[in-house]
């Protein structure tokens, strides 16, 4: 029986879950009254970059990954999800903090075990320090994390299901069918190369723009938040 990892009452998942499974588990946590120097404080999705020179609004808001509702959950409660991810990945950071020796493979499955870090959040992550302490990994053209948006954008791609799960083996093998499919078709246009990230990029925005072609889903408004 996998084994299970609880944070607070918002967070379960199983070890042995399947990404779908894992991903609709995870929180993504916006604090308040910090002001974020690096995005381990608050992912890139819900706090823009142009407002990470200005202090975040007091008001907690917790996201489910999939549905982006929002739920104002109680100062202790949130201040609780802060606590037990942050603090956690702090404390552990020597263990968490990329080596030589790593790939981007080994190094998303290290930030994946961490708790309220599903494979999303950790790709994104990874998408930053590919860049530095990462640019040598072998696999720096090949690999790139799943998520919500890429999944079902693939799945249209190839005429299935949008909402259709995938295991994490199938998804990275599909993913560089697609990538190697491509590669020709780039190099005759004279583009520089087409690597992992830009394929889940692309497929990423091709879902949302046939969510809006097809009418699928709801259009989210967004309200800048008032000062207090």
């Amino acid at each position: 029986m996998p084994a299970t990892r609880t944070c607070a009452s918002h967070l379960q998942y199983s070890a042995g879950d399947s990404i779908g499974q894992r991903q609709r588990q995870n929180l993504v946590i916006q604090p308040h009254g910090i002001r974020p120097t690096t995005w381990l404080f608050a992912t890139r999705g819900n706090i823009a970059a142009s407002v990470y020179s200005n202090p975040v609004p007091t008001k907690v808001m917790v996201s489910h990954a999939l549905s982006k509702k929002l739920v104002p959950p109680t100062s202790d409660a949130a201040e609780q999800q802060v606590r037990c991810i942050f603090k956690s990945l702090w404390a552990q950071r020597d263990y968490y903090r990329p080596k030589a020796t790593d790939t981007l493979t080994t190094f998303h499955a290290r930030l994946m075990a961490a708790d309220g870090m599903g494979s999303f959040q950790a790709g994104q992550v990874l998408a930053d320090l590919k860049y530095v302490q990462l640019e040598s990994a072998v696999d720096w053209w090949t690999f790139a994390a799943s998520g919500p948006g890429r999944r079902r954008g693939l799945n249209r791609v190839l005429g299935r299901t949008a909402e259709a799960e995938w295991d994490e083996a199938e998804w990275f093998a599909t993913l560089r069918w697609l990538q190697t499919t491509i590669d020709p078709l780039i190099a005759a246009a004279g583009i520089l190369r087409f690597y992992a990230q830009d394929a889940q990029n692309a497929l990423c925005e091709f879902d949302k723009y046939e969510r809006v072609r097809l009418g699928q889903g709801r259009v989210r408004p967004y309200t800048p938040p008032q000062p207090r």
